[in-house]
């Protein structure tokens, strides 16, 4: 496993149990809905402005 996999496990379940406390939910399933939800609409956001500024850059050749 790779550290940026790890970190974002990480994150994600912090947000979990950040939404969990910061709201007084009672289930953990609906918190981790939450997260997926918000996940979701901030991927599509990031997407739209990537598509918009013309694309991920091409990466560099090797030497």
């Amino acid at each position: 496993m790779t550290v940026n996999l790890l970190a974002t496990i990480w994150m994600l379940v912090a947000m979990v149990v950040a939404v969990r406390q910061a709201l007084d939910y009672h289930s953990t399933y609906r918190a981790i809905g939450v997260c997926l939800l918000g996940w979701i609409v901030q991927a599509v956001i990031i997407m739209a402005i990537v598509a918009m500024v013309g694309g991920f850059p091409e990466p560099m050749p090797a030497h």
